[in-house]
């Protein structure tokens, strides 16, 4: 049955279980959720009644379905009348397992398809609960067919999303059919103009009022909950609280132990030098510098941890405690401007958020003051400032938008940042 997912093999796929259901034993439940992701590959291209009469079978069977068979249920009621039926399936699911995207997916398609945008929108909001989950591109896609192109983009915006060329294409045609846009594929320079219309991209700086909200909401929901008090003790965090009251601020905070491993030794000698290297470049300039590590820090050569500790201060957690979150609070209670420096993009932290308006204004304070540093050949290491503007979709006061999107398959491997500028651009312009 697997095969037959493979090549999308429907006929074979049906004649197989037809034949399993004659025999004694009947197929088992690999067999029909393998049945189930075949019958919604191919479009639910034969009579539901019988996918349909399968399903209630199987639960009179199975009331209760393990997460995969769920899921591949799921998907396949979501190309039939009883689409809704497939959120009982959700909810199974959510019992042992996150649900995959496709998953969510497939059923906001069946919403917008069915005429339940409220309910479409909201799906969509939930695929961003966790940080590993992205609508596909058919969801996307349906919400074109079905509902606001306009607040697609504003979705788009707010998630910092970059949606596929099969989309944006799509998305381009309808604005220009429906409202009136002109949509022209352009490039954004390193200093964010737009090739096409020079327009120039902004960094979207958080309000002063946002920056208080994002302070408060990453010590309460962040920094003091369950996820983090798995590996940093709540006794550990009032410790560092009390050593930020008794200091001022920092210009910038580093995350140690992450520039450090950067050196790809396994060196304590290499990790404290590559560190060094790059809090002196700041101390240099005259900047305040804290950096965070843990406490096996102290068993690195002792000469160089006086060279680092001359030029920055340094606080070092117990070992087995999670410091980039402490790396994030010494920022913010630093306030706007207070620069930090890691490899580590920060999404779980923004996720743990759990509400898109947070996790707009993290994006936007985080664009706006990380920086990441490169080790040329000849070991010399040079700082990435963060860029002037924000590389993801932005709306302008003229009601123009300008929307970064991938092109699958033209940049294999690569890991996108925040420092990087993205490829492909649209830009869309009110005639």
């Amino acid at each position: 049955m697997s095969q037959c997912v493979r090549t999308s093999n429907l006929k074979v796929g049906l004649s197989l279980l037809t034949y399993l259901e004659s025999t004694a034993s009947g197929p088992n439940l690999a067999t029909l959720s393998a049945f189930f992701k075949l019958w919604h590959a191919c479009g639910g291209s034969y009579e539901e009644k019988e996918l349909l009469s399968r399903y209630d079978n199987l639960r009179k069977q199975y009331p209760l379905l393990d997460a995969t068979t769920s899921e591949s249920a799921a998907m396949a009621l979501s190309r039939t009348s009883r689409w809704q039926d497939a959120f009982e399936l959700l909810d199974m699911i959510k019992l042992t397992h996150h649900p995959k995207s496709a998953v969510y997916t497939s059923l906001a398609v069946a919403a917008f398809r069915n005429g339940n945008n409220e309910l479409a929108h909201s799906v969509m909001e939930e695929i961003f609960e966790r940080d590993d989950r992205r609508p596909g591109p058919e969801a996307y896609l349906a919400w074109l067919q079905h509902s606001d192109p306009e607040e697609l983009l504003h979705f788009i915006a707010t998630h910092g999303e970059k949606p596929t060329d099969e989309v944006v294409c799509a998305l381009s045609e309808k604005l220009k059919a429906d409202r009136g846009f002109q949509a022209n594929f352009t490039t954004i320079n390193k200093r964010g103009i737009c090739q096409t219309c020079n327009k120039q991209l902004t960094p979207q700086l958080p309000t002063p009022s946002e920056y208080k909200q994002l302070q408060v909401a990453m010590l309460d929901r962040v920094l003091l909950s369950d996820d983090v008090f798995l590996k940093t003790s709540p006794k550990e965090v009032v410790h560092f609280q009390d050593m930020l009251k008794k200091n001022r601020t920092w210009d910038v905070v580093i995350d140690g132990l992450n520039v450090a491993f950067a050196s790809g030794s396994s060196s304590s000698s290499s990790h404290a030098k590559l560190l060094f290297l790059v809090v002196e470049q700041f101390w240099r300039q005259g900047k305040k510098v804290l950096v965070l590590g843990r406490k096996h820090m102290k068993n690195w050569p002792k000469r160089q941890m006086e060279s680092l500790s001359n030029c920055a201060q340094l606080f070092l957690a117990d070992n087995l405690s999670q410091d980039d979150p402490l790396v994030l609070l010494a920022a913010l209670h630093s306030g706007l401007g207070t620069k930090i420096v890691s490899r580590d993009l920060m999404r779980t932290h923004m996720f743990l958020l759990k509400d898109k308006e947070l996790r707009s204004i993290f994006r936007r304070w985080q664009y706006s003051h990380q920086c990441f540093f490169e080790i040329k050949n000849n070991g010399r290491v040079v700082i990435k400032d963060p860029l002037t503007f924000h590389p993801f979709a932005q709306h302008h006061h003229d009601g123009s938008w300008h929307l970064p999107y991938e092109v699958p398959g033209s940049s294999p491997n690569k890991r996108y940042n925040h420092l990087e500028v993205p490829e492909h651009w649209l830009c869309l312009a009110k005639v």
